[in-house]
């Protein structure tokens, strides 16, 4: 079932209308997300495991109004209790991947198991086991909504890939690396974007205010790096209207030269 949430509908689920809402006593939702695939396992047909990929604000305990800080990588749940309904709303969230609009999920009692909490995995990393998945209220699509989970969701970037050229024999150790991020949903005028860099050895570096570029956004600099070492990056926005601004991050790891010098 697709739903629209918006301004006068489920007026309990979110509270649109006032300027600066009041956190809600206890926000049902259970997942708050911008999906790129949905992909079902063991095939499309007769799915009973689903991976959900994509960007994730998940709610912390069983009530409340509290979520976790959006991440981006993958959601594993198993069918439940009920199958049917699990996998028609699964097939409904596959319609949605890849479109950008932000989507609401499951219920947080359903999928709140204290020894098996539902975590946002990174992509590479190994499957643990999947949560059941809980089909409460069915598929919504969230509309005119800015602010809480929805608005972090907004302000988180993508982070892009990073290449690094193989050290040469050089007396100058320094190369020029570039770092890049698709730039947020949300349409603040004032976003600047931070970069943030750390390598094997410890060394960090941290760009300043960097202004948006049109629709990603980049910061150079210059790092000393040897092969085989490892460089992790992360970029965030700051604003006059950010106060939790959720980070994505990445990894690569410097080449070897093809004559292994």
């Amino acid at each position: 079932m697709n739903n629209a949430l918006s301004f006068g509908v489920v007026a309990t689920l979110l509270a649109v209308a006032a300027p600066v809402p009041a956190p809600l006593p206890s926000e049902p939702i259970g997942v708050f997300a911008i999906l790129d695939k949905v992909v079902m396992k063991p095939n499309a047909e007769q799915p009973n495991e689903v991976e959900l990929h994509g960007a994730f604000a998940v709610a912390e305990g069983s009530r409340g109004d509290y979520y976790r800080a959006p991440r981006r990588g993958v959601l594993r749940f198993a069918a439940g209790k009920k199958p049917e309904e699990a996998v028609a709303q699964w097939r409904e969230l596959g319609k949605h991947a890849g479109s950008g609009v932000c989507v609401a999920l499951s219920t947080r009692w359903e999928q709140h198991v204290p020894q098996n909490p539902l975590r946002v995995a990174a992509a590479g990393e190994p499957a643990g086991p999947p949560v059941p998945y809980g089909p409460g209220m069915g598929v919504m699509v969230v509309q005119n909504v800015h602010y809480g989970a929805v608005r972090e969701l907004e302000l988180l970037p993508r982070c892009l890939e990073t290449a690094l050229a193989a050290p040469g024999r050089t007396e100058w150790p320094y190369q020029k690396v570039e770092f890049a991020c698709e730039n947020c949903v949300a349409k603040d005028k004032d976003l600047f974007y931070v970069f943030e860099v750390e390598t094997s050895d410890g060394e960090r570096f941290a760009s300043g205010l960097v202004p948006a570029g049109e629709s990603k956004t980049s910061w150079t600099t210059g790092l000393a790096l040897q092969a085989g070492e490892k460089v992790a990056w992360s970029v965030h926005v700051v604003g006059k209207g950010v106060e939790r601004a959720p980070f994505d991050s990445r990894s690569c790891f410097v080449p070897v030269a093809a004559d292994g010098r």
